[in-house]
């Protein structure tokens, strides 16, 4: 994959490097340059700590954590693409994200023609952001490592009121860790993002978003759902489809 890497920036050639393929949409006129498709394995577990290669299937790995009894990605079940994006992303949904739980990330550094090792605060971790999608043209992500929790099977404290919701459960309650997947994994498919052969409504090339960043200040009086703190001004609830998940 480096060799990949090295002799296209040589050559001054662009490089589109894809993960899973999803969030991706190419032009009929295609891609001119070096199209480098991560397909890298390697599921490593050693107590709590777990390490991915790039292009391990990422809901693959989330179940297999589960099944270690391990929590702290179990509420990121479903998510397509690949392991190796989930730090560029800083990937999360119901009341999860990646920046909890990497530790560190090993990536080739375009700039430097080197590999380097870098911690979580070095990858600058914020709302959907970092430091690689701050500079996407200089890292390729090679392997990610993450620090899970034994729970003696239990969850990750419940954090995303639709998830509390679904389990019939308090905020910051634990679960076991295969029913708090399963619940994703129901929550995600009744808005038609887990795919199913069968069902043409789950055929899409992905879907990403933010929700607003709001202050108390920046609303307008219309609104009529705000609570202090919260990104969400929604008066009435989006169709089954247009749902999205956190």
């Amino acid at each position: 994959m480096i060799a990949a890497v090295r002799e296209a920036d040589a050559a001054g050639t662009p490089l589109l490097v894809i993960g899973g393929g999803s969030n991706l949409v190419i032009g009929d006129k295609g891609f001119d340059g070096t199209a480098l498709r991560i397909a890298t394995t390697g599921f490593h577990l050693d107590g709590t700590r777990l390490e991915l290669a790039a292009g391990e299937v990422w809901t693959d790995a989330v179940a297999r954590t589960v099944e270690a009894g391990l929590a702290g990605i179990e509420c990121l079940a479903g998510i397509p693409g690949s392991a190796g994006a989930t730090p560029i992303q800083n990937v999360g949904a119901y009341g999860q994200d990646v920046s909890a739980t990497v530790t560190e990330v090993v990536a080739y550094d375009r700039r430097a023609e080197e590999t380097v090792t870098l911690t979580n605060a070095a990858c600058a971790f914020s709302y959907r952001h970092s430091l690689f999608k701050d500079q996407p043209d200089r890292y390729v992500v090679l392997r990610v490592r993450f620090e899970l929790e034994d729970a003696d099977g239990m969850s990750a404290p419940i954090k995303y009121p639709e998830t509390a919701r679904a389990l019939g459960v308090e905020a910051g309650d634990r679960v076991p860790l295969a029913t708090a997947r399963e619940t994703v994994l129901k929550l995600r498919a009744s808005k038609g993002m887990v795919l199913d052969p069968a069902d043409h409504d789950t055929w899409s090339a992905g879907s990403f978003f933010t929700n607003p960043i709001l202050t108390a200040g920046s609303t307008r009086p219309s609104s009529r759902a705000w609570r202090s703190g919260s990104a969400r001004t929604s008066p009435r609830p989006p169709s089954r489809r247009a749902r999205r998940e956190p």
